[in-house]
């Protein structure tokens, strides 16, 4: 009787993404990739920020949420290797830091400090819409409009919703 020793080896197909639908997302949005072998993945990342959750539809489908990150490359993760695709834009929420001055009349210039301001499709001061005189991203300012209240300063961008931490008091 003999022994023979034999390596067996079961290669594991590199997985590829062909697309992925929506190529720019928010925070929380759901994005499809396409692709090939992704049985058995193990990581999804949006511009190198793994996604909050996935799920592997079929060997040629993943459904995976965007958490806060970057844009970049969308990469899958599988037994037989990565896959990364070019192309993903992440739109960031916007944030108000500050706001001055704290009060005024209708027809005041209010200047917000924040990030991601962008172009805001819904822009409130005290819970009436406001006109946006001009707009960097950082700094926008806006024109408090009749109407108006005592209240917060809110606006809306393709990203999400900001609302100032403090109150604008009409005068």
């Amino acid at each position: 009787t003999g022994t023979k020793t034999e390596t067996f080896t079961i290669a594991v197909p590199l997985p590829t993404i062909t697309s992925f639908t929506p190529t720019s997302a928010v925070t929380g949005a759901t994005v499809t990739l396409t692709g090939t072998n992704f049985t058995g993945a193990t990581a999804v990342s949006f511009g190198g920020t793994a996604a909050t959750s996935f799920n592997v539809v079929s060997a040629t489908s993943i459904t995976a949420v965007v958490a806060a990150g970057t844009s970049g490359n969308v990469s899958v993760t599988t037994p037989g290797g990565t896959a990364v695709l070019a192309g993903f834009t992440f739109i960031p929420a916007p944030v108000i830091t500050s706001f001055s001055p704290a009060s005024g009349p209708v027809g005041s210039l209010v200047t917000i400090t924040g990030t991601n301001l962008g172009t805001p499709t819904a822009f409130t001061i005290g819970g009436t819409a406001a006109i946006v005189i001009s707009n960097t991203g950082t700094s926008l300012v806006g024109m408090v409009m009749p109407g108006s209240a005592t209240g917060t300063i809110s606006l809306t961008t393709a990203g999400g919703s900001a609302t100032s931490t403090g109150t604008f008091t009409l005068s």
